[in-house]
């Protein structure tokens, strides 16, 4: 598969942005010996003599793309995409993002319904229509 619309690129480019972001958040957080190579050359001896880490590949592919050099990939590049974009998920900052949300949502249902409460004590039970 090559990308070769506008919007195609558009939607290739945004991906691999957040992933790319995904991993130097990843990178930043726990270390960047964390990050895991995505190819790996080991000589005779079995050390490493050349690699590409996972940030690499992905960067290279976003300016690969972004240049408009033909990148040919396939189903099995972009599972690999997938799979680390579930590697590199921070799972602190969802579930801080879930508790500003509820927070704000409780503090928004004790704002409304006190007011709703000061309405009725001050307008009386009358002002239901009864």
């Amino acid at each position: 598969m090559i990308v070769k619309t506008d919007t195609e690129k558009a939607i290739m480019l945004w991906g691999l942005s957040k992933l790319r972001n995904r991993i130097e958040t990843f990178g930043h957080q726990y270390g960047w010996k964390h990050i895991d190579n995505y190819t790996e050359r080991l000589d005779k001896d079995g050390q490493v003599v050349w690699r590409v880490s996972d940030w690499e590949f992905v960067d290279n592919m976003y300016i690969s793309i972004y240049n408009d050099h033909e990148f040919g990939f396939n189903g099995d590049t972009l599972r690999r995409l997938n799979k680390m974009r579930k590697k590199y998920q921070m799972k602190g900052l969802s579930s801080m993002r879930n508790r500003i949300l509820y927070i704000f949502l409780f503090i928004s249902v004790l704002y409304f319904s006190g007011h709703i409460i000061y309405y009725f004590l001050s307008h009386g039970y009358h002002s239901l229509g009864y």
